[in-house]
């Protein structure tokens, strides 16, 4: 229970007057690890590995010189019937525009970033998105896309297709 009644702190505040002494490992719990051999490397490739499968860049179709970073969208959210230009909305993590070096550079605030770089900053998210990708084919298609990556199916379907 928290100073205040009735309140639960959140787990992740640390109070001044817990003593924060670590303890150092027991011989038994080192020989254990020792036990385990590679256990706790493959548990934290295995950690790396579903990271890294929560985020994935995907050219945005019709534009070269751009690309989002797109998150998977939990479950809960996907659900809730959301519409096709709310799905590319919701999984964009970050847009990035290619520039004549052939760097990447982030656009900051996203898609309110590309609406300010198209000169219109009076654009909603789902405008830009819908400027953007110009037509409702290729809204659907991207969204369709990015929904079949965050369910497992994309990997499967490009390797049909031999992408």
């Amino acid at each position: 229970m928290s100073p205040v009644e009735g309140v639960v702190a959140a787990p992740d505040v640390i109070f001044d007057n817990v003593d924060a002494t670590v303890i150092p490992p027991s011989p038994e719990t080192s020989l254990a690890a020792d036990a385990l051999g590679g256990l706790a490397e493959r548990m934290q490739r295995g950690m790396d590995r579903l990271r890294a499968d929560k985020t994935r860049v995907f050219p945005v179709p019709g534009w070269e010189d751009m690309r989002l970073t797109a998150r998977k969208i939990p479950d809960e959210e996907r659900d809730q019937g959301v519409t096709t230009v709310a799905t590319v909305a919701l999984a964009t993590q970050k847009v990035e525009m290619l520039d004549e070096d052939g760097e990447w550079h982030e656009v900051p605030h996203a898609w309110r970033g590309v609406a300010q770089l198209m000169g219109d900053t009076s654009l909603s998210t789902t405008s830009v998105i819908r400027e953007v990708l110009d037509n409702s084919v290729r809204l659907d298609a991207f969204a369709l896309r990015l929904v079949n990556w965050m369910i497992g199916v994309q990997g499967e379907i490009e390797q049909a297709l031999g992408e």
